[in-house]
């Protein structure tokens, strides 16, 4: 049978870019067969079959006419686009773009007015927050009525604070400075009152001896210590804007996959 075998024609198609294939090897086994070609496609790799069918289908039989002309794999995912937005892909281009932006901005003479506002709009947002909460005490008689009020007058506060922009910064300085100084009391009071890790103790110590003294300082009208929370806060939004880019790609290689999947 080994014999027989020799005798029938063989053709040996494959792509030029096939990373898998030995062309040394495949050459020793189609000199085994009497009747042998091959044919080295340019410009293809492994999966040149889904690529270009109607090179295959000519190899195959080559004297048989096809009535109906074969579509060419689409590079393309039929379903690329309802995957991205399954993904949530667009809204992780945006955060990726204002934490990167702002963080950026943090840097240049920019600074006040990019805190003044993101001060206004956060105040602006818990506003909201509040009243969207004051509804779930409706059945507690009217006390809803009042945190409805109280998230009118958050939003219209955080709308007026950037028309203030002096009372804006001061107030936005007062607030980050005071979250540090406080974050740096509260790591000092854990270290030494709860951990007993001596390796985490010295970490929290330092750290929050460091956020103190450095909130204290800028509370004290300290613009270098001011300067260097804000700069921190600013590396802070760009590394999550990069971590946001990453997910990001992430997302678009995963939708790219699960495109092909109608």
């Amino acid at each position: 049978m080994a014999n027989s075998a020799k005798n029938i024609p063989l053709t040996v198609i494959y792509g030029k870019q096939d990373g898998l294939i030995d062309s040394d090897y495949i050459k020793q086994i189609a000199n085994r067969f009497s009747q042998h070609t091959v044919e080295i496609l340019d410009k293809s790799g492994h999966n040149f079959t889904l690529y270009r069918p109607e090179v295959v289908l000519k190899a195959i039989d080559g004297e048989k006419v096809y009535k109906n002309t074969l579509k060419k794999a689409s590079f393309i995912p039929p379903t690329f686009a309802k995957q991205l937005a399954k993904l949530a892909t667009p809204i992780l281009i945006l955060k990726s773009a204002l934490y990167i932006l702002v963080g950026l901005l943090l840097f240049t003479s920019y600074a006040p007015w990019v805190v003044t506002l993101g001060l206004g709009t956060y105040v602006m947002i818990l506003g909201y927050s509040t009243i969207r909460g004051a509804f779930s005490l409706r059945n507690e008689n009217l006390s809803y009525i009042g945190y409805i009020l109280l998230g009118i007058l958050g939003i219209l506060t955080g709308w007026l604070l950037p028309k203030n922009s002096d009372l804006a910064l001061k107030i936005s300085a007062l607030i980050i400075c005071g979250l540090v100084l406080l974050a740096g009391f509260a790591r000092v009071i854990v270290a030494l009152a709860w951990v007993r890790n001596k390796k985490l103790q010295t970490s929290l110590l330092t750290s929050g001896s460091i956020m103190a003294i450095t909130g204290c300082l800028a509370l004290a009208g300290g613009v270098i210590s001011t300067k260097l929370i804000i700069y921190s806060i600013a590396i802070l939004l760009i590394t999550r804007g990069i971590q946001f880019a990453c997910f990001t790609i992430m997302s678009v290689f995963f939708a790219y996959i699960r495109g092909f999947t109608r």
